[in-house]
């Protein structure tokens, strides 16, 4: 008996050891587990960071690095959507797709199965395009085109602007290049004669207030006010000659300019070009 009870205690101290064992792996499993879900917290904080500052492939690097340290599904989907980002048409596909997988019940599945079916659209547009044949045929590698290439056109025929033989009869153009000048000196000119008609009528009806005012046989009596408007009229009309006939001067000389830089001469089916 004592031999058997001896035997019963050391099995006894021996489960209980094992039993520490086992608690002792537990609780270092939770602590570890703990700190990959803060190191994923903090790598998911850094690449919502990085994502908001449009830096995709850092935040692609963070959000992987998360996903590393705590495998939640919907880091996933945020690796996806940077490859997107990025351009990564079928690694975004991929990356959706095992979202899906991971989390079938995913609130947002709807949403992110349309973002597939662009994707692939896209992918199979980009491949269509590659597998496209060149549009115009190439020679082999290696291979000398033996085919000459085909003549280029002959220049088109311009008209020329040096003189030509006399007695020839080229198709001569009239070039009027002051006929701006002359349409401009014709309208100042004109404002300028509308002035001095203005002017002068101004002028002959202050006058004629005037003799009345200062007339003893018109038997009027002094108006103060008549006489001010008499002179202010008076005045006026003297402004309006001096600018009447300033432009009128103006207009015959930009009309005189206009003249002489008028023509191009045709003569003797030559073409001379006067330049001032």
């Amino acid at each position: 008996m004592a031999i058997g009870d001896g035997a019963g205690l050391k099995m006894r101290g021996m489960s209980t050891r094992g039993g520490l064992v086992v608690a002792l792996l537990l609780a270092l499993a939770t602590t570890a587990r703990a700190d990959d879900v803060a190191h994923a917290r903090d790598a998911a904080k850094k690449a919502v960071q990085h994502y908001n500052l449009a830096e995709w492939q850092q935040a692609l690097d963070s959000f992987t690095e998360a996903y590393r340290a705590h495998e939640d599904p919907a880091f996933l989907f945020n690796i996806g959507q940077c490859h997107r980002q990025l351009g990564h048409v079928q690694e975004a596909i991929t990356f959706y797709r095992s979202y899906l997988r991971n989390l079938p019940n995913a609130e947002n599945r709807v949403e992110v199965r349309e973002l597939i079916s662009k994707l692939e659209a896209t992918a199979a547009a980009e491949s269509a395009t590659k597998k496209a044949p060149p549009q115009e045929p190439r020679p082999p590698s290696g291979a000398v085109a033996t085919t000459p290439a085909p003549p280029l056109p002959a220049p088109a025929a311009t008209t020329p602007t040096t003189a030509t033989t006399p007695g020839s009869t080229p198709a001569t153009r009239f070039e009027d290049r002051g006929r701006s000048l002359r349409l401009a000196g014709i309208a100042v000119g004109a404002v300028g004669v509308a002035a001095l008609v203005t002017g002068g009528a101004l002028v002959g009806v202050a006058q004629s207030d005037a003799d009345k005012l200062n007339s003893p046989s018109t038997g009027a009596i002094y108006d103060a006010g008549r006489d001010d408007r008499a002179h202010a009229m008076w005045g006026s009309g003297i402004a309006l000659i001096a600018v009447g006939g300033a432009a009128v001067v103006g207009g015959v000389a930009l009309f005189v300019v206009g003249h002489r830089r008028a023509h191009t001469v045709a003569e003797g089916g030559a073409r001379w070009a006067r330049a001032y």
